[in-house]
């Protein structure tokens, strides 16, 4: 479970971001068992980056502003679904909002693991705690 510190955290990004809304946990359960059955071939691992199915692409940023390279991947008015995983095994949040109110709260909160797909599942990016961006069918690499 995801700490509730971390949690709040989020919850009061939102609050001054606007544009974002949390999933009931049914439809976040939901989410996480479609992302799983489409791209996770090992979903016992708590890191499932290190365990998709088929290839992947990582994209290491290293000290460099993460953020930026995810944005240079999904269009601004895309509307995303964001997994917030930080390491934990679920039940996981999920929350939806546009690309760039999606990276407003990131921007805002402090660095934690999330998986990132669009509501049609095309693809999956992955953010390690590595400094990498994992994109499984990445929509422009």
């Amino acid at each position: 479970m995801v700490d509730a510190e971390l949690l709040d955290e989020i919850e009061d990004a939102i609050g001054r971001i606007g544009g974002i809304s949390k999933l009931s946990q049914e439809s976040a359960e939901n989410c996480i068992q479609e992302v799983a059955d489409r791209f996770v071939s090992d979903t016992s691992k708590i890191w499932w980056w290190e365990s998709l199915k088929g290839p992947a692409t990582c994209l290491e940023y290293g000290e460099a502003d993460g953020l930026v390279t995810l944005e240079g991947l999904i269009d601004s008015s895309e509307v995303v679904l964001l997994v917030v995983t930080d390491d934990e095994a679920p039940p996981w949040p999920v929350y939806r909002g546009k690309m760039q109110a999606i990276v407003a709260l990131l921007r805002e909160s402090r660095f934690f693991e999330f998986i990132l797909v669009p509501e049609n599942l095309g693809f999956a990016i992955f953010d390690t705690h590595h400094n990498q961006i994992i994109c499984a069918n990445a929509p422009t690499l």
